[in-house]
């Protein structure tokens, strides 16, 4: 058992290494610097013509501001699930350990497997629901499911009407939660 656990322990660092690597190239992959004339993200032609040719400095803050909002939108959604990731680790380690203890009682380590179904559910539709609400246009969400509800963080500035009924149906249809046990919240 001792084994296990340790070989558990290093699949998980594994893991982490490799969530960890992949947040760093995506974050820090390389820029290349705008041709004039051709635009940038959010930034139209003619006003970059214009700040480029009249105030360089200008439009390298706007462009790095403008960056590091992007970067700081993302880097929430990604340390997000990688601490719920973590969370749900040391629950389910400790929920493991439980079942395979011959010293629980079998009521203990029945409601342990329960859990530990419970939480594998959860962590599917948390990934299904984040899935679709991508497929519906926002860059980016994460989702947060409780047994009587749940918390929905969306990466946009303000939801319309349409959009937050579009979220809450698909949602009410993934999960079978009631419109008053979902809360839904725009994040920039």
């Amino acid at each position: 058992m001792y084994t296990l656990i340790i070989k558990k322990k290093v699949l998980g660092l594994i893991l982490f290494a490799i969530l960890f690597f992949c947040f760093l190239i995506w974050n820090c992959g390389v820029k290349t610097v705008p041709e004039k004339n051709k635009g940038t993200l959010g930034v139209p032609v003619t006003s970059l013509a214009k700040d480029n040719d009249n105030n360089p400095s200008q439009f390298k803050k706007a462009s790095l501001k403008k960056e590091e909002q992007i970067n700081d939108q993302a880097a929430f959604f990604v340390d997000y699930r990688l601490d719920r990731e973590r969370t749900r680790g040391q629950q389910v380690e400790l929920l493991r350990e439980i079942v395979s203890n011959s010293g629980v009682t079998a009521e203990s380590r029945q409601r342990a497997q329960e859990q530990l179904l419970n939480i594998t559910r959860q962590m599917g539709q948390e990934a299904e629901l984040e899935n679709l609400i991508r497929a519906k246009g926002f860059p980016d969400a994460v989702v947060c499911l409780g047994e009587k509800g749940m918390t929905v963080v969306v990466q946009k500035a303000n939801l319309t009407f349409e959009e937050t009924a579009n979220l809450t149906d698909i949602i009410t249809r993934s999960t079978g939660f009631s419109e008053q046990n979902i809360i839904l919240i725009p994040k920039v």
